[in-house]
């Protein structure tokens, strides 16, 4: 069985922190600003950083009878450097091959007065679904945020929803709405239930963005541990217009998102 230990989202020598660090939400952070990587400070654990001077590219080097050290020779280093340059054509055109988009799985959560939803009722609407924790300050940021999207895109058939995961969000999440003014659904579901959607194996960070389009197609969804890229507003707004006026149907892969 896998344990998932959850800790209090916080800022690292930033402006805000979460008040009263709880030892029941170890391991799930705040993003985009708190370090993920497990043990480390600003620069990561001495693994993380091992890591990456292992995939720093080395050049081979030998040492002549003399006891001078010398590099391959020119034709040696051209050949490399074609090699690498290949690979990488390769892997762009494969990427850029590629679609992104996949089938949302379904999702059951829970809203205070409303009962149980199920996140196919909202299909024929763009909807932007966030995992949050109540407490976290870059999740209340992200529900101010999605509160403007909300105004300024639901006559044109958007939906946005907050799903909680906190352990005890069932009883914090009316409040939360109520304290934040938040104008959209503001749910709660257990964490693993949220883990499964996103097809996590490790512990993520949050607030999660997901968007899906009119037919329950995932378009975009930040990654397991942040982009802070794809939080800003100005992002955000855009791809919901482009979802907004997707009118097709196109056809998408079924299979499942690998974890990460």
């Amino acid at each position: 069985m896998i344990f998932f230990l959850f800790r209090q989202c916080h800022d690292r020598g930033g402006p805000m922190a979460a008040a009263g660090a709880n030892p029941r939400l170890s391991g799930l952070h705040a993003s985009p600003l708190c370090d993920t990587a497990a043990g480390g400070g600003p620069g990561g654990s001495d693994d993380s950083r091992s890591n990456r001077r292992r995939l720093l590219p080395a050049m081979c080097f030998k040492r002549s009878e003399a006891g001078r050290t010398t590099s391959n020779s020119k034709e040696q280093q051209m050949k490399t450097s074609i090699l690498a340059l290949a690979l990488m054509t390769v892997a762009f055109i494969t990427a850029a091959g590629q679609s992104n988009i996949r089938k949302s799985p379904e999702l059951a959560f829970k809203i205070p007065g409303q009962g149980d939803k199920l996140l196919s009722q909202y299909r024929g609407k763009v909807v932007a679904l966030e995992f949050i924790l109540t407490t976290c300050p870059h999740c209340q940021a992200a529900s101010k945020v999605m509160n403007k999207m909300q105004e300024l895109y639901a006559g044109k058939g958007f939906q946005a929803i907050d799903v909680a995961v906190d352990p005890d969000a069932d009883l914090r999440v009316e409040n939360f709405s109520k304290e934040h003014q938040v104008m959209f659904p503001v749910g709660w579901t257990p964490i693993n239930q949220m883990m499964t959607y996103m097809g996590f194996t490790d512990r993520p960070v949050v607030p999660q963005l997901i968007l899906i389009d009119r037919d329950g197609n995932i378009h975009y969804e930040t990654p397991r541990t942040g982009d802070a890229e794809s939080m800003k507003e100005e992002i955000i707004s855009k791809r919901i217009e482009e979802l907004l006026e997707l009118r097709s149907h196109a056809k998408i892969r079924s299979t499942p998102k690998a974890a990460s």
